[in-house]
């Protein structure tokens, strides 16, 4: 087996600072959020499963992204 990490980024927000919300009602959120998870390759299988089991409990097809803002509450306790 290959030794070694994966690192999965992902963003929520806008970067955008000329005009914020609340202050402006059409303006970027106030946060910009950038996170990441670092894996070791030797899980990544796990986790891949793991992905996919929970994509069927909120009724997403494997290739569809998961985006908790398009989830309702009873999708999101579930998943």
């Amino acid at each position: 087996m290959r030794h070694g990490f994966l690192l999965f980024v992902d963003e929520a927000g806008d970067e955008g600072i000329e005009r914020i919300k609340p202050i402006d009602a059409d303006g970027s959120p106030e946060y910009f959020v950038l996170s990441g998870v670092l894996v070791r390759t030797s899980s990544y299988h796990a986790l891949k499963s793991a992905f996919a089991s929970a994509k069927k409990i909120i009724n997403l097809q494997p290739h569809e992204e998961i985006h908790f803002k398009n989830l309702s509450e009873n999708e999101k306790r579930r998943f």
